[in-house]
């Protein structure tokens, strides 16, 4: 299952891509995983251990 990673630093922003991501997901039966990422820092510290696939996609959103 590929992984769809919300990287958005204003967590109003983050919650409402993460919610519409999912409706859409779920009205076209498109299967992958939501996840927001909370803690930027912590998420690149993660990509030594845990390698984004070919598959997964990433939201960097900067306003």
């Amino acid at each position: 299952m590929a992984n769809v990673y919300v990287i958005e630093d204003n967590f109003v922003h983050r919650d409402f891509l993460v919610s519409e991501i999912r409706a859409f997901a779920a009205l076209y039966g498109v299967h992958f995983l939501a996840t927001a990422v909370n803690d930027i820092p912590a998420f690149y510290n993660q990509l030594d251990e845990n390698k984004i696939l070919d598959n997964d996609i990433s939201f960097w959103i900067s306003i």
